[in-house]
């Protein structure tokens, strides 16, 4: 739930880089009419030229080794309280603390507009769990005591395309993660499996309040000992909606295919909803409810998330 909060920074961008775009077109127009009443006609030819061959160079030289480097550092933290019975009659009760840093490169594109961006994230989330886990996620059920420890970090890489405010595009992202296997097996906090997924993700702000945002994924993981594991889809449908310049709140629907061929009946479907506070320069304050339609989701879960946004000049 907590990257549900990181669609309204999405939303700030693009509507920065819409500012940025109109101001940048803006003065360079009113300098280009300067500069060309002082040039003789031999200098505008040779100025037009001059223009076209850096037009014909790829952009990203200019973005990766100049103003490429600015962009935005995020730093997050929060905390997550489920519980679900997800098997017979033994509930299992899982506190989750993630910490995240990302950085997003204002200008570091792959097509030649200031409105995308790269951005690369990495996670650390610590657990603690009494029972014995969700079957969607680690099958076995043979431990039901209280353990705790680090579990699986993740890495990040997104790209997103950010359109102009009155452009009739949505915004598109595209990112792909790996779950390195950190969560100790032993204790059951994980599958001792390396892992990865791919995800697609469009929305569009209507009325510049109301954002509707889809997303499709899918999940892959290598074979291990132990675990009958396969490949598995997820998907995502919602709604974002703005009160004011200091509140959000959105609502969505989650599905996420049980990675346990053994138990098909453990996939997930989940309605979640949150709420984004912006507490201040840079930071935000999301707190979040997550109900649980199958036996693969939890029964319940809330969290709170904070985060801290500050910008990064070269």
């Amino acid at each position: 739930m907590a990257d549900r909060a990181n669609r309204a920074r999405r939303r700030e961008q693009t509507r920065r880089a819409t500012s940025r775009h109109s101001l940048r077109a803006l003065l360079s127009t009113l300098l280009a009419a300067i500069l060309l009443s002082f040039l003789t006609p031999t200098e505008v030819r040779a100025q037009t030229e001059e223009r076209a061959a850096e037009r014909s160079r790829p952009p990203q030289a200019e973005r990766l080794f100049g103003r490429g480097l600015a962009g935005e550092l995020t730093l997050s933290g929060g905390i997550q309280f489920s519980s679900g019975d997800y098997t017979d009659d033994v509930t299992t009760d899982q506190l989750y603390f993630p910490l995240s840093i990302a950085y997003a490169f204002d200008t570091f594109g792959l097509t030649p507009t200031p409105n995308d961006l790269l951005e690369f994230k990495v996670s650390i989330p610590f657990l603690y769990v009494s029972g014995p886990g969700n079957p969607a996620d680690n099958p076995s059920d043979t431990i039901v005591a209280a353990r705790g420890g680090i579990g699986n970090i993740t890495v990040k890489a997104s790209y997103v395309y950010l359109p102009d405010r009155d452009s009739a595009l949505p915004v598109f992202e595209l990112s792909g993660k790996i779950q390195i296997p950190t969560a100790s097996t032993s204790k059951e906090l994980g599958t001792g499996a390396l892992a990865g997924s791919f995800q697609f993700e469009i929305s569009k702000t209507f009325g510049k309040q109301i954002t509707p945002i889809a997303m499709l994924g899918f999940r892959f993981t290598e074979l291990v000992e132990d675990f009958d594991l396969e490949n598995s889809v997820f998907l995502s449908l919602g709604l974002d909606y703005r009160l004011s310049r200091r509140f959000s709140a959105g609502v969505f629907y989650d599905y996420y295919e049980s990675t346990s061929a053994a138990n098909r009946a453990a996939d997930a479907h989940e309605i979640s909803s949150y709420l984004l506070v912006r507490i201040g320069k840079g930071f935000r304050l999301a707190p979040n409810v997550l109900i649980g339609l199958s036996k693969g989701s939890p029964d319940y879960a809330v969290g709170l998330q904070l985060r801290y946004t500050m910008p990064v000049q070269r």
